[in-house]
């Protein structure tokens, strides 16, 4: 029988706020306001799965990439490795498509534990081992190294929660020489961006607070949690430039060593006005031929029924110009620096399109 979640689980990745030990009922005025099913559940796996899992899994047309991708591949027979495996969905995929078997490899022992029961609730826990652990830290037999190797451990920015490594470790250590991957790569894109009412969000405009933008942050992507911000909530977006693509990788092969630290574009601007931000977003696809596609864009989530949960997960980053003059010209250049933690910043100039 399945042992049940009411159980206490500590967490570690989520907010400060609450520490490490105080389940729901505790945080709360009185403990008599806590459902029954909330009891004894840690405060900060509750956190985690409403800020991160709850919004991913009702994309639906995020579910149909991966279940498509791992029909086509196909999974069926195949030993199947899951990065950073999350509630476990894509374990649950990959059992349902008929692997031979699935590890699930998921650092906090919280969500390890969501892994377990989401493979006892659906009766596969013969097929789904999990692992509770970085995968950097695991070791496998060569008989037991995978045919295939999924994740989606991508955060606003593409390379932000440290993928390209985790595939690396996973294609040279836990997997058999020529593994297939899901996905095979991705791509960092960024754009350029006028919305007065994001100038109007990310300034003080009051005289006796202007002092405060002193403090305004233009040199990095930024982005509000839990996932980035939505260019679609604002009303007056007007997109300057087209999508650039920043960098690439093939999740097969690349290396960090492969990605530039820094890249400079010259931009064609589209319309008149003020460049007020640089928006980023990525795609990734499923295959060499890119005949399966992933995105973060704006333009892609725009009008779908998906859309809403796409943009409060990953959502796009955004970084606010720091400079609003310059003469009118029909170009831009575009700086891209890419750190090593897999976060990325930017600046375009002139300001003036």
């Amino acid at each position: 029988m399945a042992e049940p979640l009411l159980k206490r689980h500590k967490a570690s990745n989520s907010s400060s706020e609450v520490s490490e030990d105080e389940e729901v009922q505790d945080v709360l005025p009185r403990a008599s306001l806590c459902p029954q099913r909330l009891r004894g559940i840690g405060m900060k796996l509750v956190n985690r799965i409403n800020d991160d899992y709850l919004a991913m899994l009702r994309d639906v047309h995020r579910n149909d990439f991966y279940w498509t991708a791992m029909e086509k591949l196909p999974v069926r027979g195949q030993r199947v490795l899951d990065l950073g495996a999350g509630t476990g969905l894509l374990s649950l995929m990959a059992a349902k498509l008929g692997a031979s078997s699935v590890l699930a490899v998921e650092e906090s022992a919280d969500m390890a534990a969501v892994v377990k029961t989401s493979a006892e609730h659906n009766r596969l826990q013969h097929i789904i081992d999990v692992h509770a652990g970085h995968s950097a830290l695991l070791s496998l037999a060569e008989k037991d190294k995978a045919d295939v190797i999924v994740s989606e451990t991508f955060g606003v920015l593409l390379l932000q929660e440290g993928c390209l490594k985790s595939f690396i470790h996973a294609r040279e250590n836990l997997a058999k020489p020529g593994a297939s991957i899901l996905p095979a790569g991705g791509a960092q894109h960024a754009r350029l961006l006028a919305s007065t009412a994001l100038r109007s969000a990310c300034s003080a405009l009051d005289p006796e607070m202007l002092h405060v933008n002193t403090f305004r942050d233009a040199g990095q992507v930024r982005f509000s949690l839990p996932g980035g911000f939505s260019v679609n909530s604002l009303p007056d977006a007007c997109w300057m430039s087209d999508n650039i693509s920043v960098l690439e990788v093939d999740f097969a092969s690349s290396r960090p060593s492969d990605i530039p630290s820094s890249r400079h574009f010259r931009v064609q601007i589209l319309e008149d006005g003020i460049v007020d931000a640089v928006v980023t977003s990525w795609e990734v696809w499923a295959d060499k031929d890119r005949t399966l596609l992933l995105s973060t864009a704006a333009d892609s989530t725009k009008g779908q029924p998906w859309g809403f949960a796409r943009d409060a997960h990953w959502g796009q980053g955004f970084q606010v110009r720091s400079c609003r003059g310059g003469a009118a010209a029909r170009s831009a250049r575009l700086d891209w620096n890419q750190a090593s933690r897999g976060t990325g910043r930017c600046c375009s100039s002139p300001c003036r399109g």
